[in-house]
């Protein structure tokens, strides 16, 4: 369950079932939780992403595709990523993921954003789209890993929007 609630809407009985699986994943010890979901969550704290890629990677990442994008699709010359971008009309995140194991999956967002001409960054804190403490029903971890995200959109970028591919 990743409390996207769509079972809600179905449901005839409109039975909150995120709720209960959050809920019952909050009853057990911390430590007894799904591993994999407990080592992305803390990765997340400590890292900004669930993969647990420190920022500098992530933005060496970034800089590295869309270097390789201009340099080797003539349409894309001009393409332009950052992070950080002060007053960027609006913040994205993606999976943390992507910059790991598939870097070149970030390209196609990329080129629609450039295509449209959008106004767009990246954030460099907490700049995963997932938050794996949700799914481990950790208030805490996810109070956390959301308040330090906004608090870089608020206080450093200024923002106006926020769009989360996940």
């Amino acid at each position: 369950c990743t409390m996207c609630a769509r079972c809600i809407d179905v449901c005839p009985m409109k039975i909150d079932i995120p709720k209960l699986v959050f809920n019952a994943r909050a009853s057990w010890p911390r430590e007894k939780r799904p591993k994999g979901i407990l080592g992305s969550c803390d990765n997340h704290i400590k890292t900004g992403s669930a993969m647990g890629v420190p920022k500098d990677d992530f933005i060496f990442t970034v800089e590295d595709v869309a270097e390789e994008i201009r340099e080797t699709q003539p349409e894309f010359k001009d393409l332009q990523v950052a992070v950080d971008k002060k007053g960027a009309y609006m913040v994205i995140n993606q999976n943390s993921r992507e910059p790991v194991t598939e870097p070149d999956e970030l390209a196609p967002l990329w080129k629609i954003l450039h295509k449209v001409e959008a106004d767009w960054t990246y954030p460099s804190v907490m700049w995963a789209g997932e938050n794996y403490c949700l799914f481990l029903a950790d208030d805490e971890g996810w109070k956390y890993i959301i308040q330090e995200f906004v608090d870089h959109i608020d206080t450093n970028l200024g923002c106006k929007q926020v769009v989360n591919t996940e």
